[in-house]
């Protein structure tokens, strides 16, 4: 008898196949749930061994789990391989089976997975930096699937009515400066949106300017200084006519002194723009008040008087107090008012009003002013005007002007005598000689007429006549006064 002998029947794996793909060769799977996928063989002997391929060839060995059973019936044997897995992106997979009889490894049907996603979104802009007045435009790029997508924009909360994936915006204006511009993609699976905030470059503009301080010596006083304008504006301090540089923020912070006491401007500067300079503001150092009274005053007995004090003080909690013999005067007296009044420039003025002058007035009064830093008291008599005095002036005053008309006469009499001398005719007192044609005979009339000489010489010694007497009226009427 011969030896026995043994005959192996080897059997070559049957084609693989992913049982996810028996209907679809895509599978759609939500991003971020893992994907358990069945890769199988039938048929081999010896038992086959699977392998999982990407799109781009590369064997996947993580999170397999390959099981083998044997059919009886048939006896060659089934192997199942499941990979678990979670894609993040699309792909696609290839299984693979093979054994040790039959190395070519045989090949199954591509499987597509497809990731389904929300948007996936990125914001641009035409420009980083927009002036205002120019055109802004923003688009919004999505990246989805399903590619269905709705597009919904927003500018600081306020929804727009653009649906587009781009929005327009023209003439942007300053007031958009900061402002959040927003898109929103909403597709089956989700909603998703990106934001972006404004940059738009304005001319500076001063918001606030500093305002003019008053301290007590020592106090710490801040003058602010606030603009807007992009770029961020630069502030510098300047200190009185030198313009001396004292600060470099938008507040200044000083401590009031006589050194540090004066004018100061805030000029703000930006990138590209004109220098802006703010309004002048001071700083007054707050001392005692100065009282400022007539050195004396005059009255009659029975007039209504009225006394001023001036006081110059930059509180504005300074108080006036009236005295009389350094005793406060009461303004609930009939006989006296008081009227307090302050102006634009922390002066104040108060007036005693005294009625009815009687002997017992005539005495020292005072104005007394306090403040929160000190004390002034000034004061002042009031006198009887003597009638005396005002009669004795008149009487002076007339007498001066009645010796100057006086010489005034002497003087132009004495001009008028001399006048005559120039003539050649003799001393006239022809004024006295009646008319030679009085009577009733006419033929000396006529004559008269006739004569052109004699006619001339009448007329002359008529007006001398009549001056005469007219300068001796005036005469006559002129005293002293």
């Amino acid at each position: 008898m011969s030896d026995t002998a043994t005959v192996s029947v080897m059997a070559p794996p049957g084609l693989p196949y992913i049982s996810q793909a028996k209907k679809l060769d895509i599978l759609e799977v939500m991003e971020g749930d893992e994907v358990v996928l069945d890769c199988e063989s039938h048929g081999a002997k010896p038992a086959a061994e699977i392998q999982w391929k990407d799109e781009a060839g590369r064997v996947i060995m993580s999170n397999i789990l390959e099981t083998v059973t044997k059919i009886k019936k048939t006896k060659t044997f089934k192997t199942v391989s499941t990979l678990r897995m979670k894609p993040t992106q699309k792909m696609s997979l290839t299984c693979s089976a093979s054994n040790d009889a039959f190395k070519e490894p045989r090949n199954s049907r591509k499987l597509e997975i497809q990731l389904k996603y929300k948007p996936k979104l990125s914001l641009n802009l035409t420009s980083e930096n927009v002036k205002e007045g120019q055109t802004l435009v923003v688009k919004c790029s999505a990246k989805a699937y399903p590619i269905e997508v709705n597009h919904k924009w927003f500018i600081n909360d306020d929804e727009m009515t653009e649906e587009s994936d781009t929005l327009t915006i023209e003439n942007v204006s300053k007031e958009l400066d900061k402002a959040v511009i927003k898109c929103e993609v909403e597709n089956s699976v989700g909603k998703s949106e990106t934001s972006r905030i404004l940059n738009i470059e304005f001319v500076p503009k001063i918001l606030t300017h500093p305002t003019s301080e008053i301290a007590k010596y020592g106090d710490e006083v801040t003058f602010t200084c606030l603009a807007e304008g992009n770029p961020e504006p630069s502030y510098i301090w300047m200190k009185g006519e030198s313009q001396k540089l004292v600060g470099v923020s938008p507040n200044l912070k000083l401590k009031a002194t006589d050194d540090t006491e004066g004018e100061y401007t805030c000029k703000v500067f930006v990138e590209g723009q004109k220098v802006l300079i703010s309004d002048t503001a001071t700083l007054h150092i707050m001392r005692k008040p100065k009282v400022v009274t007539e050195p004396e005053r005059f009255a009659k007995i029975g007039d209504d008087v009225i006394l001023q004090c001036h006081v110059d003080s930059l509180s504005k909690d300074t108080k006036i107090t009236w005295t009389k013999d350094n005793n406060p005067v009461s303004s609930e007296m009939m006989k006296h008012r008081i009227i307090h009044n302050e102006d634009l420039y922390n002066k104040f003025t108060s007036d005693l009003i005294i009625y009815n002058i009687e002997e017992n007035d005539f005495t020292n009064y005072g104005c007394f002013a306090a403040n929160e830093v000190g004390t002034d008291y000034k004061v002042f008599p009031l006198m009887v005007e003597e009638e005396s005095d005002y009669l004795t002036l008149a009487i002076t005053t007339n007498t001066i002007v009645g010796a100057i008309i006086l010489v005034f006469i002497i003087v132009y009499h004495k001009r008028k005598k001399r006048k005559p001398e120039k003539s050649e005719l003799p001393t006239f007192k022809k004024e006295v000689i009646p008319p030679i044609y009085k009577g009733k005979d006419p033929s000396v009339f006529n004559e008269l007429l006739l004569d052109k000489g004699m006619h001339e010489e009448y007329l002359e010694m008529s007006k001398e006549y009549f001056d005469n007497k007219i300068n001796t009226e005036k005469v006559k009427d002129l005293r002293i006064v």
